[in-house]
């Protein structure tokens, strides 16, 4: 039997069944600010799905699938296929309506995505939830920046949004001040003020890429910074 080398490989064969059935999928979903990250996040005709991947079933997917039934109008756990009959996490599953989708290695090459995915268990439909948490933070970076299931903690987040935008500004404004610059970029700080002295912190410190700062007394000017080679 074919097993999956990573989470990664798993997540791949999950998005596109997902986009076969015309969902949008968006990865590595940061929320709640330096939060939860959820592995998939699916949205078709305002609806909420959440998938959370692992090589086996257990109770360390089963505790981060739970964590997102207050969010999602549908939760599930994404497996690889095992003989394994899994009867108590399966409990678990149907007791707080978290689906299973098991993935098989051996059909997942050359194979239908409808033979290659199975659902064990199907979700339950959640009608109140909090959409609002979930919907705001995505955007179409999240489609193809990181790729869901990566071990290496890769997600798009609300900082490289706000940098993005910073970037973006700067280099259709060279010389814009500091101040111009915080009316016009759509961040994520709670306030101008915050926004202003972090992200000063930031570009002084080399952090923010493609940005850099002039000083002329008080005066701070932006300008695009010469590509890293």
């Amino acid at each position: 039997m074919m097993r999956f080398s990573s989470e990664k490989e798993l997540a791949k064969v999950v998005i596109a069944w997902l986009q076969d059935q015309h969902w949008d999928v968006y990865q590595e979903v940061q929320v709640f600010g330096g939060g939860s990250v959820a592995d998939i996040v699916a949205v078709q005709n305002k609806l909420i799905w959440v998938i959370e991947c692992k090589l086996s079933l257990g109770f360390v997917v089963l505790d981060q699938a739970l964590a997102w039934t207050s969010y999602a109008n549908y939760v599930s756990v994404a497996t690889q296929y095992t003989r394994n009959r899994g009867e108590l996490a399966h409990r678990i599953c149907e007791l707080f309506n978290i689906g299973h989708i098991e993935v098989h290695g051996d059909r997942a090459h050359g194979y239908e995505l409808s033979i290659a995915v199975r659902e064990r268990i199907r979700p339950g439909l959640r009608r109140r939830v909090i959409p609002d948490r979930i919907l705001p933070c995505l955007t179409e970076a999240h489609k193809t920046f990181a790729e869901a299931g990566n071990a290496n903690g890769r997600h798009w987040s609300p900082f490289k949004q706000t940098c993005r935008g910073v970037q973006q500004i700067v280099g259709s404004k060279p010389g814009i001040s500091i101040k111009e610059l915080i009316g016009l970029v759509n961040h994520h700080y709670s306030s101008s003020s915050t926004a202003r002295s972090c992200l000063l912190k930031w570009i002084e410190a080399g952090k923010l890429e493609g940005v850099r700062m002039e000083r002329n007394g008080r005066l701070i000017k932006l300008y695009p910074a010469e590509a890293v080679q």
